[in-house]
């Protein structure tokens, strides 16, 4: 598994992947809402702590130094 998320990317990833399960778990809009965050938020932060994402495989881009 090749890298394909560069640096700066790594950090948006990682940061907004953190926010969002911290939304989820204190933001109590409705349960679909904060589901859907906390999914969200623990994809970001798993593909931002790999570095590597696989719609970017998929699309054919990466920011990382496997591209």
């Amino acid at each position: 598994m090749t890298r394909n998320v560069g640096f700066t990317e790594w950090k948006v990833r990682v940061a907004a992947g953190i926010a969002l399960i911290v939304l989820s778990v204190f933001m109590h809009w409705n349960p679909a809402v904060d589901t859907v965050l906390l999914v969200a938020g623990i994809v970001l932060a798993a593909t931002g702590i790999l570095r590597y994402c696989p719609v970017n495989q998929l699309l054919g881009r990466g920011t990382g130094e496997g591209r």
